[in-house]
């Protein structure tokens, strides 16, 4: 096997393994987003872009990798940008498998993980609906007493509450 397909595959490994670090991220954040917890949110996502900056690396690196195999094989008469299909295509049986095999797995990751990510997206777009609900609501002109009367004693009945059981 040349090469820049060993190298290929190590590329293709070390992505497939951020992704699930990605991915186990992002289960994670599901459960912090549940408990409206915002600084663990935030941290969680400074973690994950860390992870996209390696994988913006790799990426570049397979890029590299991808042109490598492409010369050294003389597939260059290809009208398109060559893909990781296009290299398993010219490959022999044996060699292609494999490569084959993670890139399917990776794609499955990948796939898996934007499914995930929309979950989360639309957990915090419910959560922010809920807030702005809530917010319309005390900004409306219907009057909110506090509880304490102009004399600083405290009312027997808050009127109008909404954050309030009004049911005694």
């Amino acid at each position: 096997m040349i090469q820049a397909v060993i190298d290929l595959e190590k590329i293709l490994l070390q992505e497939k393994s951020i992704y699930e670090k990605i991915y186990m991220i992002e289960e994670e954040k599901k459960n912090i987003i549940l408990n409206r917890d915002g600084k663990n949110l935030e941290i969680m996502s400074v973690q994950q872009e860390a992870f996209v900056k390696e994988i913006e690396v790799l990426e570049m690196e397979r890029d590299k990798k991808i042109k490598n195999y492409i010369k050294d094989n003389r597939i260059e008469d290809l009208s398109q940008e060559v893909t990781l299909r296009d290299v398993i295509i010219s490959m022999d049986e044996d060699s292609a498998h494999k490569l084959l095999q993670l890139g399917l797995s990776l794609k499955k990751i990948i796939k898996n993980l934007s499914f995930l990510q929309a979950n989360n997206e639309k957990l915090i777009s419910d959560n922010m609906e809920f807030y702005d609900l809530l917010l319309s609501g005390l900004k409306s002109g219907e009057p909110l007493d506090s509880g304490y009367g102009l004399d600083g004693r405290q009312n027997n009945r808050v009127q109008n509450s909404m954050l309030f059981n009004q049911t005694f």
